[in-house]
């Protein structure tokens, strides 16, 4: 075996390691996007504006581009990205017209009771 097929080898593995490693990146940023949604920080509990949300969005949008252009996707995954981009504005309004009807059952927790009745189906419920 020549001895330039080792150092090919080892550059394929490598570069297949990192095409791996973005690629996990990307589907972690993906699922991350859920983490927008929520209308309060899971990690402090404090309230979140839509602005921030929509930041958020933003940003994870920009950091999965940057990662699928890095590892090369197709024209259609990139269009796909853009078109999910698009909806960013919707999504923040579904979730304008959702935060208006909650928000108070997140401000207080004597609220906690009604929110639990008014938006947990009654068979759900226990029975304490």
């Amino acid at each position: 075996m020549p001895r330039g097929d080792g150092v090919v080898a080892e550059q394929a593995v490598l570069a297949a390691q990192q095409a791996e490693q973005c690629r996990s990146r990307c589907a972690e940023a993906t699922r991350a996007i859920g983490s927008c949604f929520h209308p309060v920080r899971l990690e402090d509990g404090q309230l979140r504006t839509l602005e921030d949300r929509q930041v958020e969005l933003t940003r994870r949008f920009d950091h999965i581009e940057i990662v699928a252009i890095r590892v090369e996707l197709g024209e259609t995954s990139l269009a796909r990205i853009a078109k999910a981009r698009r909806q960013i504005g919707s999504l923040i309004a579904t979730l304008s017209s959702f935060s208006s009807g909650c928000a108070s059952f997140w401000l207080d927790s004597s609220s906690a009771v009604t929110a639990r009745s008014s938006c947990v189906a009654p068979c759900c419920l226990d029975s304490t």
